[in-house]
């Protein structure tokens, strides 16, 4: 609903000679553009990578990351940290609710460089891989 909102907004500021929704077709599907957001906010990619992986150019990537960057702000909820940015006099209640729960990390097995100590190699021996 948003993007159409937003497109139909875009095509009514359009100045030129062109037909309505002439001009350039955007390369992906509309689910592909949002994987694309959520992809470069769960990876932080540079856009050239982003751009190789999804077979576009950077700079598409980028403007499409910026359009609906607009958009899905507006649907999501804000984050924690989002919201202090907005009204720092909730800091201390986000002190307050951050104390009383446990924080849950998801994250990948980082490659590390091997130590040659072998006290100091079985600080980072995960026990997963034989």
């Amino acid at each position: 609903m948003q993007h159409k909102k937003l497109q139909g907004d875009i095509e009514s500021k359009k100045i030129g000679i062109s037909q309505k929704g002439g001009g350039g077709k955007w390369k992906l599907e509309i689910k592909e553009e949002v994987y694309l957001c959520l992809f470069y906010w769960r990876k932080m990619l540079t856009f050239e990578v982003l751009g190789l992986h999804f077979g576009i150019s950077k700079t598409e990537a980028k403007d499409t990351f910026d359009y609906w960057l607009e958009i899905l702000r507006n649907v999501l909820p804000p984050s924690l940290l989002e919201q202090l940015e907005k009204h720092d006099s909730d800091y201390p209640m986000a002190i307050e609710l951050l104390t009383e729960f446990h924080l849950i990390v998801d994250r990948m097995e980082q490659p590390l460089a091997r130590p040659s100590d072998n006290q100091e190699q079985n600080k980072y021996f995960s026990g997963k891989k034989k």
